[in-house]
């Protein structure tokens, strides 16, 4: 069987909901392949609360990142069951993390996804495929995708022609397989002249995954969960550069490369525990709701590889990782005497309170017609600039330090100030093919340049405009690359872009920082 449509995503991570949302607005025939019980990657089955920079509740994101943002709340003030103090928040953060603005139940933002794509499904421009097992194959030649083969329960061989295919998986597992030409981990000093680049490039120089987890805090209980095969090695392990064993409230600042302390608990003040909380009952009327939070911090990140190699199978990768975050927890619970931590996986959606995936901060990147690099982004590169240099090829705009985590080859993480930046058009648009584009952390940015470019608002951004680009190509039937190149083309792209809810600069008036 084969089915047709104008644009295939593939992959379901919050990139592509942006991108089927957009899609929708434009009324073109689109396909989701999701590969995940929820939609949403990192909001959602990886269990992550936004990362967002200081100007989000006024500018500085698409439309549509802030209809997101508002659904979400919106949920919590009619369905949230909200205190009355709550209920009158102007810019309500239902969970009390210190992480976000808007820390939420995974679970909300799943549902929030799927509300605002339900209208696209109903009149039958978007229809969501769950595949399984591998989840699909490519079929295409040098310079082009021809098809791709869905592998679903009912369905084991659904072949699907499009006219575009977006990549919008957490991994860019597309880029192998569609035999697209892109890069893995760091480039070499000598490539763009990154100061933070390393002197000689490293496919294993890349940032760890996390597998999250949820956990409830009830007092006088005790959730003490198994010891497993990994816990012995864990418990005891010490990463290259940590003070002390990973397992420990005593961990290497990113900026200063120091010690520093933060207790899972603390009285008035900023802990583990309410970094990523997620529910907060002094927020909420209903008296059974209990303290939870995602733990998603550096003790469980996974010193191991995150991007499925001959030597370390996809599925051993996540055993591992998995392992890693139980016997976390149950160091806490030992170890630490907090056996009231309950993992709680009717707000992960997974068992064990685990999250559905890792999280995945660091993917394949297209080798593109151009590449965002540390020169353009970090505030250091410029001084005395509050802003990146203006570009006149914007299709998007980010704001975030760039957050290099201690990375998998036993490299220290890089935690350096950037500044307020565009995404240029050419990030999107790969070098050698014509009918792919990139719609998550896949576009073209160095190893350096992703630490700022991989966060929720900004990956958004780049499904939107991913979106809106092939639109605009088949619309005008044009390839990606005469867009790029020609004034005119890229204007009146712009011009789509500004009018779907695009930002494509930041405000003029704006008291903009490094961050």
């Amino acid at each position: 069987m084969t089915r047709s449509c104008d644009v295939l995503i593939i992959g379901d991570s919050l990139g592509a909901c942006a991108a089927a949302w957009q899609l929708g607005r434009l009324g073109l025939k689109t396909i989701m392949l999701s590969d995940h019980d929820w939609i949403g990657g990192q909001l959602t089955s990886q269990l992550t609360p936004p990362d967002e920079h200081p100007w989000i509740e006024k500018f500085g994101c698409t439309a549509g990142y802030r209809e997101l943002r508002n659904r979400i709340r919106q949920h919590y003030y009619t369905w949230g069951g909200l205190s009355l103090k709550a209920s009158f928040a102007r810019h309500l953060n239902p969970g009390g993390g210190w992480v976000s603005r808007l820390c939420a139940e995974p679970r909300v933002c799943h549902d929030v996804l799927r509300g605002m794509l339900t209208p696209y499904v109903r009149n039958k421009k978007l229809e969501i495929i769950r595949v399984s097992g591998r989840g699909w194959t490519i079929n295409g030649s040098k310079e082009q995708i021809e098809s791709v083969v869905a592998h679903t329960a009912n369905a084991p061989n659904e072949t699907i022609e499009a006219k575009y295919y977006l990549d919008a998986t957490e991994t860019g597992s597309v880029l192998p397989l569609a035999k697209v030409e892109h890069v893995v981990g760091a480039e070499s000093k000598s490539e763009f002249g990154e100061p933070h680049a390393l002197d000689v490039a490293d496919e294993e120089c890349r940032q760890p995954e996390t597998h999250c987890a949820v956990l409830e805090w009830h007092p006088d209980e005790d959730f003490t969960v198994p010891e497993n095969e990994d816990y012995a090695f864990w418990s005891q392990h010490q990463p290259p550069h940590w003070p002390g064993p990973i397992f420990s409230w005593t961990y290497p600042d990113g900026r200063s490369g120091k010690s520093k302390m933060l207790p899972l608990f603390k009285d008035n003040g900023w802990d583990w525990f309410t970094y990523r909380q997620i529910v907060d009952p002094d927020l909420t009327a209903t008296e059974f709701r209990r303290r939870a939070t995602v733990v998603n911090w550096p003790q469980n990140d996974f010193v191991g590889p995150c991007l499925e190699t001959k030597k370390v199978p996809e599925l051993d990768v996540c055993t591992c990782s998995r392992n890693m975050t139980l016997s976390f927890i149950r160091w806490m619970q030992v170890e630490e005497d907090f056996k009231s931590l309950r993992p709680a996986p009717e707000h992960s959606g997974a068992e064990l309170g685990l999250a559905q995936a890792p999280y995945i901060r660091e993917s394949r990147r297209i080798k593109a017609m151009e590449t965002l690099t540390e020169l353009e982004v970090a505030a250091d590169c410029n001084p005395g600039l509050k802003r990146a240099k203006p570009i006149s090829n914007s299709v998007g705009i980010g704001a975030y330090p760039i957050d290099i985590h201690p990375r998998i080859n036993g490299m220290i993480g890089i935690d350096v100030q950037s500044l307020p930046y565009q995404i240029p058009l050419g990030c999107l648009i790969p070098r050698d093919f014509k009918n792919l584009l990139p719609a998550c952390k896949n576009i073209g940015v160095t190893h350096i340049a992703n630490g700022c470019t991989r966060l929720h608002p900004i990956e958004w951004n780049i499904g939107e405009s991913s979106a809106i680009l092939a639109a605009y190509c088949i619309r005008e039937s044009i390839d990606p690359k005469p867009v790029w190149g020609l004034i005119e083309e890229r204007e009146k792209l712009q011009k789509l872009m500004l009018k779907q809810g695009v930002e494509l600069d930041w405000p003029k008036n704006a008291r903009l920082k490094p961050l």
